[in-house]
């Protein structure tokens, strides 16, 4: 251990991959060095947040509100951005150091501390094996650390439906109180009988949230301001805190190598000028799009083309031809429900998420501004009779991101990282197949999907698989399970870039598992 204890050991990144590593690496008694850009939410929102955590609801002022929760792509044709208080700061964009020319949407990246999940939903469900099956490992083995993962996580969950194919993994927990449009639906389906173990199975939405912090004021999909949902930059505040990380912000990493038994990381500083530090051993977990940049970068592999996998979906509203109860504004917006669907056409688990009080709806429909009696009224029963389900399926459903770099003839700035992204619907039976299995379990509570509304979601933010763990690799990418590259062995890449697939169900506790077996397996074969 105490050998462990000089190793000098780098972190690229700070998002829930990195948090899983770091867990790792502190009970290995190691203090890693955190290299991450760092970008936060702007100084006037952080501070109004503060603020209206400290007085009653009662006090707020209207401005305040709709400066952070305002959405401004709730009124563009396509499915509205997950914003984090209003803001896009944590979705990255095309810069000097790290130019990206892109065609249709970029692809899903941060430079935010904590990453992406800085505005996730926070929901957390593990994957069944049946979806890890080109996986070089099993999902026992991932199994035991989603265990050690969620032992130190706030965590909402209930053993109900959803247990008999996806296992809790915890105990004591504390689900959040259902809505009551949402134990409406729940009961409905539990009159149905619809439950069937390997096929259909539902229950309570499984999030990273403490319950005792959920104050109900009707726009969590924005961020919460009383801080109930996980988020890894609060994790990383709170290591540096407490003395077991040391974490580098304005740090954009180019490009890694490795020689010698030393790994050399190459990253613009905060004056934009390019400085190498040398570890022992270092851990990328920059997220899949721009950790395939530092490798491509790393390799000089000029205009070798990747794949970025995507997992892809639907947006469907759902019509209740009876009355939603509503509680808003007090109330939560997360996800309510999961249903989880399999048979012998999809192979997979087909993901769904049900939402009962949705924020977005009601700003699109401007319901709190209509001035208009008539239209009001029209609008207010539209929202008490509609619903939302998010459908996610398997990437062997989905679309993809074809990347590849581009040398730069100018040494002073970064190679240019080159996207197009690839829409792709899922199969027509695979649609099918989902889509009348979900009419089959909601007419018998009284609602139908509202099928011209539905949805294409083609840019979800999970992607990966762009240097797939193998156990034999075939690939000048390919990866082993502690996800090294070729000849590279201190040199591990620990984001979902590794995943030989994404399955339909979150990814967050997955990415956090994974990364923390990959370090846990390194130092325990240095132990031995």
């Amino acid at each position: 251990m105490n050998n462990l204890k000089k190793e000098k050991v780098a972190v690229i990144g700070s998002g829930l991959s990195a948090i899983g590593a770091i867990r790792a690496l502190v009970t290995k008694g190691i203090k890693p060095i955190v290299l991450d850009t760092g970008i936060d939410l702007d100084e006037n929102r952080y501070n109004l947040i503060t603020k209206l955590k400290n007085q009653n609801k009662k006090e707020w002022r209207r401005e305040d509100i709709e400066l952070i929760t305002q959405n401004y792509s709730v009124h563009n044709n396509a499915i509205p951005k997950k914003l984090a208080f209003g803001s896009d700061y944590f979705y990255g964009k095309s810069n000097k150091n790290s130019p990206i020319i892109a065609k249709g949407d970029i692809p899903p990246l941060s430079y935010a501390i904590g990453g992406l999940s800085s505005g996730w939903g926070a929901t957390a469900l593990p994957p069944n094996s049946c979806d890890l099956n080109d996986w070089p490992i099993s999902s026992d083995e991932l199994d035991k650390y989603h265990k050690i993962i969620l032992d130190d996580l706030p965590y909402s969950a209930q053993l109900d439906g959803l247990s008999k194919n996806f296992e809790l993994f915890k105990e004591n927990i504390k689900p959040l109180k259902l809505s009551k449009s949402a134990l409406m639906i729940k009961k409905a389906f539990d009159k149905s009988n619809i439950l069937k173990k390997n096929e259909i199975v539902y229950g309570q939405a499984r999030l990273l949230i403490n319950s005792d912090l959920v104050k109900g004021y009707g726009y969590s999909m924005s961020g919460c301001i009383y801080g109930s949902i996980y988020k890894a930059a609060d994790e990383i505040n709170q290591l540096v805190s407490n003395n077991k990380i040391i974490y580098l912000n304005n740090c954009l990493v180019d490009k890694v190598n490795e020689f010698d038994n030393k790994t050399i990381i190459s990253f613009y500083n905060k004056d934009e000028q390019l400085e190498t530090k040398e570890f022992d051993r270092v851990f990328i977990a920059a997220g899949a799009a721009n950790s395939s940049r530092i490798i491509l970068n790393s390799l000089k592999l000029y205009d070798h083309k990747v794949k970025l996998k995507s997992r892809g979906g639907y947006v469907l509203p759902m019509f209740s031809f009876k009355k939603l109860p509503s509680e808003w504004p007090d109330c939560s917006t997360h996800p309510d429900l999961f249903i989880e669907l399999n048979n012998n056409t999809l192979k997979h688990w087909v993901h769904i998420q049900i939402s009962t009080e949705n924020e977005l709806i009601r700003q699109r429909l401007n319901i709190e501004k209509e001035k208009n009696w008539l239209i009001r009224i029209i609008k207010k029963f539209i929202v008490s009779h509609v619903f939302v389900s998010l459908i996610s399926f398997h990437s062997n459903f989905g679309g993809h991101y074809e990347m590849s770099i581009s040398k730069n003839s100018s040494e002073e700035f970064s190679n240019t990282l080159y996207t197009k992204h690839k829409k792709k619907h899922a199969p027509i039976n695979i649609i099918f197949n989902t889509l009348f299995n979900l009419i089959k379990i909601f007419i018998k509570m009284g609602a139908i999907p509202v099928l011209f509304m539905i949805k294409h979601n083609s840019s979800a933010y999970h992607v990966g698989g762009t240097m797939p763990m193998r156990k034999e690799k075939k690939d000048i990418l390919d990866t082993d399970t502690l996800g090294r590259i070729g000849s590279w062995e201190r040199i591990h890449i620990i984001d979902s870039s590794i995943f030989p697939s994404l399955p339909g169900t979150t990814i967050g506790l997955l990415l956090m598992s994974n990364a923390y077996r990959i370090v846990n397996n390194i130092y325990k074969v240095k132990n031995d």
